[in-house]
């Protein structure tokens, strides 16, 4: 509905007013990526929302789902990673990279995610 009537699916949008304290430049995906929702992925995608596109930190939904995939108590978020491999298989760009250089498999790598290592390894 919201999509119907006019709300953007992409990511980075201004921000025409003050009060906003912390911005991230967010998208819907980005925000579906986050939580682990993927009920409405591929609405979105459908209705045109970019699944390469990108924050303010040039993050794209595919990094922001395999960042939590493992949470910051260690614990792993079975939802996020099966997020993560429907992005992949939905054709995200594996070779993106944030704007401290780091890619989907360097993440992956880092939090020892090996099933995504070896998806994002293709």
């Amino acid at each position: 509905m919201l999509v119907d009537n006019g709300a953007s699916l992409q990511a980075s949008q201004p921000v025409n007013h003050t009060g906003v304290r912390r911005y991230f430049g967010n998208g819907p995906l980005h925000e579906i990526a986050y939580s682990g929702n993927a009920a409405c992925l591929d609405l979105l995608l459908e209705k045109g929302a970019d699944i390469n596109g990108r924050n303010r930190k040039n993050e794209t939904p595919l990094m922001i789902a395999v960042m939590r995939s493992r949470r910051r108590n260690g614990n792993l978020s079975d939802k996020n990673i099966a997020l993560a491999r429907q992005l992949i298989e939905r054709k995200a760009d594996l070779s993106l990279t944030n704007a401290d250089g780091s890619s989907a498999l360097d993440y992956a790598k880092a939090r020892k995610l090996d099933e995504l290592v070896k998806l994002l390894s293709r």
